[in-house]
């Protein structure tokens, strides 16, 4: 019924602890669906090796940034809106619960 009222195809999304868990699983899903994915973790060789792997569904971004820490966040997100116009979809996959106003 109306997939295009709900589609996100074409859309950029941020997945912050993108490269394992319920973080790649969801930046995997958006990649399937036609988002841009952008995903981030703090370990460099994580975010290559999830560039890689996720590469096989759709172009894929890594970005190797610490989440919890607000001038790192604030870098990702100028960063990619600085390639993709804006940002559509911030995804958190990170572990740890803090949350605060960007």
């Amino acid at each position: 019924m109306f997939p295009e009222l709900f589609s996100v195809a074409g859309k950029t999304a941020l997945v912050t602890g993108g490269t394992s868990g319920i973080g790649y699983m969801i930046a995997e899903g958006y990649l399937r669906a036609g988002v841009r994915v952008y995903v981030s973790s703090r370990k460099p060789e994580a975010c290559r090796q999830a560039e890689q792997d996720l590469s096989q569904f759709d172009e894929v971004h890594a970005i190797s940034a610490d989440a919890s820490r607000e001038d790192q966040c604030r870098s990702m997100i100028d960063a990619i809106a600085a390639r993709e116009g804006r940002l559509h979809i911030p995804a958190s996959g990170s572990k740890g619960g803090h949350c605060r106003e960007l």
